[in-house]
């Protein structure tokens, strides 16, 4: 996909029968219907089932059962052929069994367990510069300051609310020359959250960097 309108033309091309095979990263597995496909291959299922996301098994189960759905979409059934390192997991297994029920009922009971998202709260900041040591010390000072401001309006009771506050290399450390530091946030679901998330969304308005990206995410949709 080098070139403006390549996408749509491939697609069109498949689409007639011109080309009997397609390859491609999840761009071809969302909202396409191709009635003759009666085969489909995924290769390395579970890569995104390890990546440092709380998301990573929602998403990838919605992948591979996304991917699934476009075979045998016509009169003619279709095949799924998976390949993953991880056959036994979980995950894998719902997916292709197309159990959405159990899926949720696992999925949910991992979560709770980990205290993750709906039982909690997570919030990002991400830092850039072109200079390494200015954006780390730049995000490690912002963290040491929002620590202490949280602490002061969570109180002696709600001390346990924060769970988690680290300032760290983004797992994507550099884009287009730009380094990349984190802060994550993760925030217990008691009567003093919305109190906490103030405090930070107020912290983010009066502490301004050069090096900070302008987005406070609130349960992010990527932890990269």
């Amino acid at each position: 996909m080098r070139e403006k309108g390549s996408y749509e033309r491939l697609l069109g091309a498949f689409h007639r029968g011109e080309a009997q095979v397609l390859i491609g990263t999840q761009m071809i597995a969302k909202g396409h219907d191709f009635p003759n496909v009666t085969l489909v291959g995924i290769v390395s299922a579970d890569t995104t089932l390890n990546l440092p996301d709380y998301r990573a098994p929602e998403r990838t189960f919605q992948l591979l059962t996304q991917v699934a759905g476009r075979a045998g979409r016509d009169n003619v059934p279709g095949r799924v052929v998976l390949q993953t390192y991880e056959p036994q997991h979980p995950i894998i297994r719902f997916a292709q069994q197309q159990d959405y029920v159990g899926f949720y009922h696992y999925e949910i009971m991992e979560r709770k367990k980990m205290l993750y998202p709906p039982f909690s709260l997570f919030l990002r900041i991400v830092f850039s510069d072109r200079n390494e040591q200015t954006v780390r010390d730049a995000c490690l000072s912002y963290a040491k300051q929002l620590e202490t401001e949280l602490f002061c309006t969570l109180g002696e009771e709600g001390k346990n609310d924060l769970l988690l506050l680290v300032a760290a290399e983004a797992p994507i450390a550099r884009i287009s020359g730009f380094y990349r530091y984190q802060i994550v946030l993760k925030l217990l679901r008691t009567k003093r959250l919305r109190s906490a998330v103030n405090t930070v969304t107020a912290f983010h308005d009066l502490h301004r960097t050069d090096c900070r990206e302008a987005i406070l995410e609130v349960n992010p949709q990527e932890m990269f």
